[in-house]
């Protein structure tokens, strides 16, 4: 490679300190970049007319080989909507520096999953579901991954536990800021929510769902957004990024996955898009009755509401005012269609509550 290719390469990607580090890094594949570009938190490298993913990570190589032996373990199963991992050598699959591992797989060409086509998102959905069937009972001694499912009833307590806290806190103020006093306004409804994210959870088999669930060693990605779900030219789907992969019950994985699309404006808690998204699930992995009440707990539960308290009241985060208003105005907002997607939902799938008589 000559200089000038060098220096193409350090000023229109990154920087000269992190560029010779990334070179060192790549001459253990025996690769002289052609072009690194980084990409969120990822460096697309070209050589020899093909292009290769290096990802950094901070901890240890659990990680990597829990990724590693999943990706094995679903090719095996028929699971090739993935990239495959790129050796250093035979028995040595990543680089290990003073403060970081490195490691490379194959480069997906495509696109990030367009959030606003409700016709790829319908796919995404089967492409988890595919998912969820064929990574499980995967198992490696090696990666230690824990079979420690959530036990989501006692979560769910500790927050509503919290969010009362909040509440507390706000009271004892002798001045109170126009968020205390937003934020305040919106925990009673908050609260309906979260009790009846509870009682879907307590009316639920939902301990049956969990032995099971550790029984087959369900795995969850955990990271299932548009982010790590890449379209190529031919419109065909890939799933990245299993560091943080988990054992959970699956509809764990697919509550959070509609909860964040629901979120978004265009969509604004439309229980029919839900509902096209669960369908689109359940052709490939059948859920339960139970298993539905289960879902509408997760996807009922106010998140979003609850981390904005605990980086206010808990870790008093440096935000202006400004910005804690403009978050909070963003969830308050879709309350009222937040009750109506409840109806709708339990309705449709045919679910007791005892929401309907608080609010009449």
């Amino acid at each position: 490679m000559s200089s000038n290719l060098n220096e193409e390469i350090k000023k229109i990607s990154i920087g000269e300190k992190e560029f010779r580090k990334i070179t060192n890094i790549l001459k253990y594949y025996s690769i002289e970049p052609e072009h690194i570009e980084k990409l969120r938190c990822v460096y697309k490298i070209k050589y020899n007319n093909k292009n290769y993913c290096l990802k950094k990570i901070r901890k240890g190589n659990k990680k990597i080989l829990k990724s590693l032996y999943l990706i094995e373990y679903l090719k095996k199963n028929g699971f090739i909507n993935i990239a495959s991992y790129i050796s250093v050598r035979e028995g040595l699959e990543y680089i290990k520096t003073k403060n970081s591992i490195y490691y490379m797989t194959e480069w997906i060409e495509g696109r990030e999953c367009n959030l606003y086509d409700l016709e790829e998102l319908k796919r995404a959905s089967s492409l988890l579901a595919d998912f969820h069937i064929k990574s499980k009972g995967f198992y490696s001694k090696e990666a230690k991954l824990e079979n420690t499912i959530k036990n989501w009833s006692l979560e769910l307590r500790k927050v509503k536990h919290d969010i009362l806290r909040f509440k507390k806190s706000i009271e004892s103020k002798r001045v109170k800021t126009i968020f205390d006093i937003e934020y305040s306004d919106g925990i009673n409804t908050v609260l309906e929510f979260l009790d009846l994210s509870i009682e879907m959870i307590d009316k639920s088999n939902y301990n049956d769902l969990m032995k099971k669930a550790k029984i087959e060693r369900c795995i969850c990605h955990d990271s299932f957004y548009y982010k790590n779900i890449i379209v190529d030219d031919s419109l065909k789907m890939y799933l990245i990024n299993f560091d943080s992969v988990v054992y959970d019950i699956h509809v764990y994985d697919l509550a959070k996955f509609i909860r964040r699309i629901l979120y978004k404006r265009i969509y604004s808690w439309d229980f029919n898009v839900a509902k096209e998204l669960i369908s689109s699930y359940t052709q490939i992995n059948k859920l339960s009755k139970e298993e539905l009440k289960v879902l509408l707990s997760l996807i009922i539960f106010p998140q979003k509401f609850w981390k904005l308290g605990k980086k206010r009241y808990y870790k008093n985060k440096k935000w202006d005012e400004e910005k804690y208003i403009k978050k909070l105005t963003r969830i308050l907002q879709y309350m009222d269609n937040q009750k109506e997607f409840i109806k709708r939902y339990t309705d449709f799938y045919e679910i007791d509550k005892k929401m309907d008589d608080n609010e009449n």
